[in-house]
């Protein structure tokens, strides 16, 4: 299926790697971690030193608010300009060798990680039902890391930790299976690597670790981050939203009778509002057959 971003159609090269990513998600792929998150560490963590790098130049202590503000809103629109012309360039490397839509299809693996984080909290459901919280609480601190600091986490009660749970896997379908799966059918490669970008400058500059005493940079520096990541998520949180609340009307159940009993039900919607993503996908690129044979 020809396309425009290389030798396979951008949405048939989408519904591969979602089924893909469906099936292998759950492999633990590094010996290390013991969980896919050693698959691909070389990139992510050199770009995480090069922000790092930057912000120790940038976020200077003896600056004001307000120039700091501009400092760390220049250094996040220039990471998303960044990742936006990469993804051009290698939108270009990809359109014209055969068989290069390889790369496009192991970048959107590396993105999509709704079967991780859906395994994640399988894991941590499992724990707390053998009252194991503590193990529980460590496999927690992988699947909420963007969105809680270490010191908070640990002071969760056992009580909160399947509510916190419940609230990160619902984050990550939002972040790591809806937003990578729709700025890559909108945008190609420029849209995917943009997103990767901005989600990670956020997490290192504005992330919950920021807050910790003693943390590196300032929330002056990495506000504009965390900004720029809040507009680029909110029309995957509204797709993601929707698609959970069909899946709600076509599952009706009653209310929960204990935490629990929520995140497992968390966990089927989860599961089946990923189902219809993939089945959307399908459908759109039936849709595109259809229209070009009439």
């Amino acid at each position: 299926m020809p396309g425009a971003f290389g030798a396979a159609d951008p949405l048939f090269l989408l519904l591969a790697a979602l089924a893909a990513e469906a099936y292998f998600g759950g492999v633990a792929w590094s010996r290390r971690t013991g969980s896919g998150a050693g698959l691909w560490p070389w990139p992510r963590r050199r770009f995480v030193e090069l922000l790092r790098g930057l912000q120790a130049r940038l976020d200077r202590p003896g600056r004001s608010a307000k120039a700091l503000t501009v400092r760390g809103a220049c250094l996040a629109g220039l990471t998303l300009a960044a990742a936006l012309a990469a993804g051009a360039l290698l939108g270009l490397f990809t359109r014209h060798y055969p068989f290069a839509w390889a790369v496009e299809l192991l970048l959107l693996f590396a993105a999509l990680r709704l079967r991780r984080s859906h395994r994640s909290a399988q894991l941590i459901l499992a724990d707390l039902e053998r009252e194991a919280p503590e193990a529980a609480r460590e496999r927690l601190a992988r699947l909420a890391a963007p969105d809680l600091s270490p010191g908070l986490l640990e002071r969760l009660p056992r009580a909160g930790l399947a509510v916190t749970a419940l609230t990160a896997l619902e984050r990550r379908f939002v972040d790591a299976a809806v937003a990578p799966a729709l700025w890559f059918a909108l945008l190609g490669l420029p849209g995917l690597l943009g997103w990767m970008a901005a989600q990670r400058t956020a997490l290192t500059l504005d992330g919950p670790a920021v807050a910790e005493p003693g943390a590196l940079g300032s929330r002056a520096f990495g506000r504009p981050a965390g900004l720029l990541l809040a507009a680029l998520r909110w029309p995957p949180r509204q797709a993601a939203a929707l698609l959970l609340l069909v899946v709600r009307r076509l599952r009706s159940a009653g209310p929960p009778v204990s935490p629990e009993r929520a995140l497992a039900e968390s966990l089927d919607r989860v599961l089946f509002a990923g189902l219809l993503l993939g089945l959307l996908v399908a459908g759109a690129i039936v849709a595109r057959l259809l229209l070009r044979q009439g």
